[in-house]
């Protein structure tokens, strides 16, 4: 018969070596758990660069100081609203754009962003009426 401090032994070595393989195999990956649609899309839009072009990005630059901190808000904490927005599923599109929402500093705001390849583009920037 086994003593406990044997079987502690053995569950403790079989403890290291699985988080050592699982270490090994799974270290390098970025994973999150991101099940809801709303998630999912937030932090497909965070991994990419991003930037503004055109009127969203004279508003930005006019009216918030080209705060960054802005658009990352957007793109963390913002609400996708995808009855507003052009997915590839769902319409022909070549980029698919989404209509984010946000409160910031007690107004709520919203925006369009569009997903092209590597790169995620601000085109329209404002408040919500």
């Amino acid at each position: 018969m086994t003593t406990f401090f044997e079987r502690f032994t053995r569950y403790a070595v079989g403890l290291v070596l699985g988080i050592a393989i699982s270490y090994f195999f799974f270290g390098d990956r970025d994973i999150q758990c991101t099940y809801f649609p709303n998630q999912r899309v937030l932090a497909d839009l965070h991994r990419k660069s991003w930037h503004a072009e055109g009127e969203a990005l004279s508003t930005w630059q006019v009216n918030y100081q080209g705060d960054s901190n802005l658009l990352g808000a957007f793109l963390l904490r913002g609400d996708v609203d995808f009855s507003k927005s052009l997915t590839s599923t769902r319409h022909d599109v070549a980029y698919p754009r989404y209509r984010i929402e946000l409160t910031w500093k007690d107004e709520p705001m919203d925006a369009l962003f569009e997903v092209r390849g590597d790169s995620v583009v601000m085109l329209e920037l404002g408040l919500v009426d």
